[in-house]
């Protein structure tokens, strides 16, 4: 009987830990928000929490690319189909991203053909 009781004890402190876990990563801030012009080569690897405006605005093979500026400067963002099935996922309309439009976005960046770019992280694309 003590060996059920262990038993019992230990998967549901195993389910408690995978839903702790689980609420950490969700809730977690991804990073610290910077200037679009503070970001540069050296960031390549690291993920960054930017605000800005969306600019150069162009759709190709369901993938959508874009600038976003702030006062500090202007960056490159790519959004790929993946990403943009998640946010349809997560009730945010695609349709909305056009020129002019405010845009939070979280995401990687990286380094393609000699320039600077962000990839957003999932779905963590917001409008503002």
């Amino acid at each position: 009987m003590k060996e059920k009781h262990l038993m019992i004890i230990c998967v549901a402190g195993l389910f408690l830990c995978i839903a702790a876990l689980y609420f950490f990563t969700t809730s977690m801030s991804y990073s610290v928000h910077v200037n679009i012009g503070d970001i540069g080569k050296d960031w390549a690897g690291k993920d960054v929490n930017m605000t800005g405006k969306i600019t150069n605005l162009r759709r190709s093979g369901g993938n959508i690319f874009f600038d976003i500026y702030d006062e500090t400067g202007k960056i490159k963002v790519v959004l790929w189909n993946s990403t943009l099935e998640l946010m349809e996922a997560g009730g945010a309309n695609p349709g909305e991203i056009r020129n002019g439009k405010s845009v939070n976005i979280v995401g990687s960046v990286e380094i393609y053909k000699g320039e600077v770019e962000v990839i957003p992280t999932l779905d963590r694309v917001k409008f503002v």
